[in-house]
């Protein structure tokens, strides 16, 4: 990424190196990333894996944001190329507990990210955006994915590998839509990118992919009737100027249950069309899968409203008044507003758990319904400690399952974390917020430090940081619930009919019902 070494070290020089913490910062970075660049091109794995050990010697407390923001871009490549080796090797069979090199490159492009908000070097923004959204295509997050590309392609329209690999993915997010409206949408915004990409005339390493998937997308809409299929129609965002900018705040989010809402703002995406889909089951079991779906929708949405609330309003509500409460001078704030708050934050983790109830169900995975939890279920234990994912989640035949694997590896949790890592940069902060909010103090500040105050007795936090984190949490859950829902789409594609009665008798609940 366009830092180089100085030319008076030779080849054998850089690979004979033992600590890079006597160079410059931006002459150790770019040992780093010629280090990682050639090992990818010999397939070198020792000289490749002693890269990844000497940037420890780095002094990162002496990088500025965009030197840290390189450095770990470069540390990212290194961990990928380590992983490419060691397939040709044959030294991974699955996705397990010990693929660690796979994590260490999630974090490090998250942390390039992180460091790249100031950055205006476009291009590594770019890539970095890029290569995020490529990681989590092929681990079954298509619907988080999404996001990287798009921000690619606002920052550089022009960007032909977001464009194009923006494009693919959509192809691959089709394969497991049900809906086959939508499922034709997703196919014809693919063409559009991919059409998009080759135009630029660049990318000639990855031409004939982009070309190949073009091809076949091309193919399939040749089947269908392109000029109905996807002209949806426009819905009203509601009746009173209330109702519309609730519906508005929920399309410029991307917080409605609907596939079609990852890539539109339109208004017909403005409704939680997402449901289980087509299912057969035994005639002597009862619908919980379909009871459990149904309040995980209703516990989102009702959760989500409380969220906009909180967002919008910030005057006093007459329930606030005549409740007599001491002024701490602290800073602190404490209003029906705020509650509202950590009520949606507290939701998201109640569903994330309904969700791993309706697995434990579905798949008849055999957990005690009082262990079931969603940092629980991945794993086969022996003695309490796990010792291997479960073949549902650690094979290729459910991508969707997988997804939703590496996204519970987004959710920080105490008591797993001697053997189980979180990825997500903030995912420790969002798990301490979480556990203050249940159990200990829990203050919301205008004024003052934020982080753990009183001996880690009281977490305090501003406002606004609180706000983000939940909204973070919320996508987060509206992504669960979409792989859920694809993964069993994957699974039921694969049941034999002949022994089970499809679920078609099933009608919608009725609006008036819910008073």
């Amino acid at each position: 990424m366009g830092l180089k070494p100085r030319a008076r070290l030779s080849h054998s020089q850089i690979i004979q190196l033992e600590s890079l913490n006597h160079f410059q910062p931006l002459e150790a970075i770019g040992i780093l990333g010629y280090i990682f660049e050639f090992s990818r091109k010999d397939n070198d794995i020792t000289i490749l894996e002693k890269g990844i050990r000497i940037s420890n010697t780095i002094n990162k407390d002496a990088l500025n944001e965009y030197e840290l923001m390189i450095f770990h871009y470069n540390l990212a490549n290194g961990y990928s190329y380590l992983q490419d080796i060691k397939i040709k090797l044959k030294l991974y069979s699955k996705i397990d507990l010990n693929l660690q090199d796979l994590v260490q490159e999630i974090l490090n492009l998250r942390l390039a990210l992180k460091y790249s908000i100031n950055s205006s070097d476009k291009d590594s923004v770019c890539r970095i955006l890029t290569n995020l959204g490529n990681l989590f295509s092929r681990l079954g997050r298509f619907s988080e994915s999404i996001h990287y590309w798009e921000k690619a392609i606002c920052l550089k329209p022009d960007f032909y590998e977001a464009i194009g690999n923006y494009g693919i993915s959509l192809l691959r997010y089709s394969n497991f839509v049900y809906d086959y409206h939508i499922k034709l949408y997703f196919l014809k915004l693919s063409q559009v990118r991919l059409n998009e990409c080759l135009a630029t005339k660049r990318g000639k390493d990855n031409l004939e992919d982009f070309t190949i998937s073009l091809n076949y997308v091309n193919d399939i809409l040749k089947q269908h009737n392109p000029t109905k299929q996807f002209k949806f129609k426009q819905i009203s965002l509601g009746r009173t100027k209330g109702e519309k900018n609730y519906r508005e705040w929920c399309l410029k989010n991307r917080f409605y249950l609907n596939p079609l809402n990852d890539i539109t703002e339109e208004t017909f995406a403005a409704c939680d069309s997402l449901s289980l889909p087509p299912m057969f089951i035994y005639l002597n079991k009862p619908l919980i899968n379909h009871q459990l779906f149904n309040q995980i929708k209703q516990e989102y949405v009702s959760a989500r409203y409380f969220l906009y609330e909180s967002a919008i309003n910030y005057r006093t509500h007459f329930s606030d008044n005549r409740n007599l409460l001491v002024d701490t001078l602290d800073y602190a704030c404490y209003s029906l507003s705020i509650e509202k708050l950590k009520i949606s934050f507290r939701s998201c983790y109640s569903i994330l758990d309904k969700i791993s109830f309706l697995l434990n169900e579905y798949l008849n995975l055999g957990i005690h319904y009082e262990r079931v939890n969603f940092k629980n279920i991945w794993f086969i234990y022996n003695k309490n400690s796990p010792t291997e994912l479960r073949s549902c989640f650690s094979e290729k035949h459910n991508i969707a399952f997988q997804g939703l694997y590496w996204l519970s590896r987004d959710i920080y949790d105490k008591e797993h974390i001697d053997y189980i890592d979180a990825i997500e940069p903030d995912a420790k902060e969002i798990g301490l917020i979480r556990n203050h909010i249940e159990h200990k103090s829990f203050m919301v500040v205008d004024i003052g430090d934020t982080n753990l105050i009183n001996d880690k007795f009281t977490y305090q936090i501003s406002r606004t940081d609180f706000e983000n984190k939940t909204y973070k949490l919320f996508k987060i859950v509206r992504s669960a619930i979409i792989y859920l829902t694809l993964g069993i789409h994957i699974e039921e594609r694969k049941n034999k009919k002949s022994e089970h009665i499809p679920v078609s008798i099933l009608f919608d609940y009725k609006e008036e019902y819910k008073c």
